[in-house]
């Protein structure tokens, strides 16, 4: 036996009323009653199983774009503060500004005092080196002795620093590494939880 329709004479009026009714209901609070009524108004000539299943279909959209945009946020967030590794970032970062300032920075300039003073050092220092038997006996020898000395100093000086430097970059290299992964993690997460979510409906 065939469902019975309601085919009165009052909601068939009611219904040619509101299709030519030319003002459109603009409250906040009845916003969700004329969503309503749109979708009803476009799904006259759909059967109550197929308003059904629009309204559920609607109700599925609204519910996935709350989900994404929640997981968007937190991706977000993670992304702010990746487990506690923001501040060991921010501490490198300012170390090697700090770094490249202090390397900027321009010396103090030499006053006319300062001057007169560091060069009556050299004298009495030039007139050490001169007294000096070794350098007495073969002054090139004694420079090259002088000058092998220093340079070692100032390459064991220059290594130190460059170990220093790779250890540091070997830190942020392993901190960006650390970084990608955690966003592919990040990503990783939202696609399972999205399809997981897609799949139940």
């Amino acid at each position: 036996m065939p469902k019975a329709a309601k085919n009165s004479k009052f909601s068939r009026i009611s219904r040619r009323l509101a299709a030519a009714d030319p003002l459109p209901l603009k409250s906040e609070r009845l916003g969700a009653q004329s969503q309503q009524e749109e979708l009803t108004e476009g799904s006259e000539n759909l059967s109550r199983g197929q308003r059904k299943r629009l309204a559920k279909r609607e109700q599925y959209k609204k519910r996935e774009k709350i989900i994404l945009s929640s997981l968007r946020l937190k991706s977000l967030e993670e992304k702010k503060g990746i487990n506690g590794l923001d501040s060991i970032r921010e501490a490198l970062i300012r170390s090697t500004k700090d770094r490249v300032q202090g390397a900027l920075e321009p010396r103090a300039q030499m006053t006319n005092k300062s001057k007169r003073k560091l060069v009556s050092e050299e004298v009495h220092h030039m007139g050490l080196v001169l007294q000096h038997p070794s350098f007495k006996a073969n002054p090139f020898e004694t420079m090259q002795e002088h000058l092998r000395n220093t340079l070692a100093q100032q390459k064991a000086e220059l290594e130190l620093k460059a170990k220093e430097c790779s250890s540091q970059e070997k830190v942020q290299r392993e901190l960006k590494r650390m970084q990608k992964k955690e966003r592919l993690q990040g990503v990783k997460k939202i696609k399972k939880k999205y399809n997981a979510t897609r799949s139940k409906y």
